[in-house]
């Protein structure tokens, strides 16, 4: 993967940033500057609108972005962010489809990042969220689904929330579910067949299974994010239960 993503401004203009060159975009009062990957927002003056923006991260993709209030997002592969330029209001919303670790500015005003599995409400701190509103912190996080009595969580702790509104509270080691954001990926017993999930989208590759058991296979280690996906699979081999062989893109692991 590399550092590339799409920014949608609110007149639908599209504009491609990846990790070469430096430019300064204007939109309501506010400059968008994007420089090797990485985007940040500066107000010129305050506007009472709210005008959204939206960053999406394609597979073999990611992104890091400060907000207009200093709220720093890093954005993974195959994620959307929605935004506005500048926060109004009580709150300061931001809807999220994907993977994303935030490093959020605190004030008075609550961060709330709305998911299609419930809302996380914070006045400042850092936390991941993935598509599953996974949510290991270092602060005091609220989630709240709307079907019941939002959970506070502290630092090393996690919340899963299902499609049916109910929410678990377990604690975790933290840099399995956010090291990504630092470069690299750490699994903890973890099923081949999640972290295969997780390698598809950073490497933009398709793994296919020719024994579906092979899914069920637990792995502990750690794997640098910016390292050719070879060292891994031939770290695989060395366990003597799978061998891999490579089809264009796809990545097909036998017994």
């Amino acid at each position: 993967g590399e550092k590339k993503a799409r920014l949608i401004l609110a007149d639908g203009t599209e504009v491609e940033v990846s990790k070469t060159g430096a430019h300064v975009l204007k939109e309501e009062g506010v400059n968008i500057k994007y420089e090797n990957g990485e985007i940040s927002y500066e107000t010129e003056r305050v506007s009472t609108e709210i005008v959204y923006n939206e960053l999406e991260v394609p597979r073999g993709g990611e992104c890091i972005i400060t907000l207009d209030d200093g709220t720093r997002v890093w954005v993974n592969a195959e994620t959307r962010l929605k935004y506005p330029v500048t926060f109004v209001g009580e709150n300061r919303e931001v809807i999220l489809e994907g993977e994303a670790f935030f490093d959020v500015v605190k004030n008075e005003k609550p961060f709330i990042v709305k998911t299609s599995f419930g809302d996380v409400r914070v006045l400042g701190t850092s936390f991941g969220i993935n598509a599953y509103v996974d949510a290991p912190v270092r602060g005091k996080v609220s989630v709240e689904t709307g079907t019941s009595d939002p959970l506070v969580i502290q630092p090393g702790e996690q919340v899963v929330t299902s499609k049916d509104g109910k929410m678990i509270r377990q604690e975790v080691d933290v840099e399995e579910f956010v090291g990504w954001k630092d470069g690299m990926y750490v699994f903890r017993e973890k099923h081949l067949g999640d972290i295969m999930k997780t390698l598809e989208r950073w490497y933009n590759i398709s793994v296919l299974f020719e024994e579906e058991e092979l899914r069920g296979l637990l792995f502990t280690g750690n794997l640098k994010r910016y390292d050719d996906i070879n060292v891994f699979f031939d770290a695989l081999t060395r366990t003597g239960d799978i061998k891999y062989r490579v089809d264009g893109n796809h990545v097909i692991l036998y017994k």
